[in-house]
């Protein structure tokens, strides 16, 4: 019998850490908003809410399209305190974060 092993992060999600199994249609804007108005934090997406890696197709995509989203509708403008690292685990990819660190003020245009 072939045993699917669930591939679990060490990490659980909190007031600085968001999962999401797949990028939302409508993008993660006010995640990074809600990060950037306070401490920052770290959005894993292809993770589900129990920290197991689902997996996400064509990473670099989904990179390019949130940062086209969070450059056209978040003001100020914050992309240089955000990043986007795409990561493979075993033979899953997620994309290992998105960090916007405490730049008050920050709102959707």
């Amino acid at each position: 019998m072939n045993e699917v092993r669930k591939i679990r992060l060490d990490l659980r999600e909190s007031h600085t850490v968001e999962f999401k199994e797949r990028l939302p249609k409508d993008g993660i804007n006010k995640q990074i908003i809600a990060f950037a108005n306070t401490q920052g934090g770290t959005i894993y997406i292809g993770v589900a809410d129990d920290a197991a890696v689902i997996g996400i197709e064509n990473v670099d995509a989904a990179c390019q399209q949130i940062i086209n989203m969070a450059r056209d509708a978040i003001e100020p403008d914050i992309m240089i305190f955000m990043d986007c690292h795409p990561k493979d685990i075993e033979d899953k990819s997620i994309i290992n974060g998105y960090r916007a660190q405490g730049y008050r003020s920050t709102t959707l245009s």
